[in-house]
């Protein structure tokens, strides 16, 4: 004789199937800050990665152009006085930096935050403009059309907004996170009231300064070690 056997079988009940969903959705809750904590991080390396060889290119301009640092915008003029005729708008310090860049780079991708990847033009900003900023106090006037001398930032440093008081070059503000006030994107300067110095990164900037480092700078320490007077929140808020 047969006997059939019947293989036991547990459906989902309804209660069942919403204490599943409940418990998947307590348990993203839980995962997605950390995985956007996580990402933010990355993209905060990757952003201080990119200033850090903006400060070689940097410097080896200085080395190839007789001590002088590319200005803010292209130059007027001798590159020195900030008069006179202007030189090519592609001239400003990413132009001049990207000459530097081997056939096959990324262009300017790495002189921006990738945190604010360029879309396109905005406002008549083309992606050379899309850049992080750089500080026009340099020469202690400001102007983003003047050339600047590498080796007498400190002598000015002290004397001019954005610049420290004790002339430290760990606290010199050479480029920085910005952010365009009405376009919201990255601009080219900053300390300007149309663009300025932008939190962006847990409510602080990435920094290039003098020296060659780039470090994370919150408000605080900005305003205390390096002279800084205007913002922009991480909301976009100029203050």
């Amino acid at each position: 004789m047969f006997r059939t056997t019947r293989k036991s079988r547990h459906d989902f009940t309804l209660i069942e199937l919403l204490i599943t969903i409940a418990i998947i959705a307590i348990l993203a809750g839980l995962l997605l800050p950390a995985l956007n904590s996580a990402k933010s991080k990355g993209i905060a390396i990757s952003c201080m990665n990119n200033l850090k060889g903006v400060g070689v290119l940097f410097n080896t301009y200085a080395d190839d152009f007789g001590d002088f640092f590319p200005s803010p915008m292209a130059p007027n003029g001798d590159g020195i006085s900030g008069t006179g005729s202007a030189w090519s708008d592609g001239l400003n310090w990413g132009g001049r930096l990207l000459q530097y860049r081997g056939k096959g780079s990324s262009g300017y991708k790495t002189f921006s935050c990738p945190l604010l990847p360029y879309a396109g033009m905005v406002d008549g900003i083309y992606e050379n403009g899309q850049i992080y900023g750089m500080n026009p106090n340099l020469t202690a006037s400001w102007g983003t059309r003047k050339l600047v001398r590498r080796s007498a930032i400190a002598r000015f440093s002290g004397t001019y907004n954005n610049l420290p008081q004790n002339k430290s070059s760990s606290d010199t503000v050479i480029v920085t996170d910005s952010l365009h006030v009405t376009s919201k994107v990255q601009y080219v300067y900053v300390a300007a009231s149309d663009s300025e110095l932008h939190l962006r990164h847990s409510n602080a900037a990435n920094c290039l300064m003098l020296d060659a480092s780039a470090s994370a700078r919150n408000e605080a320490a900005l305003r205390t070690k390096s002279n800084w007077k205007k913002f922009i929140s991480a909301l976009n808020v100029y203050y």
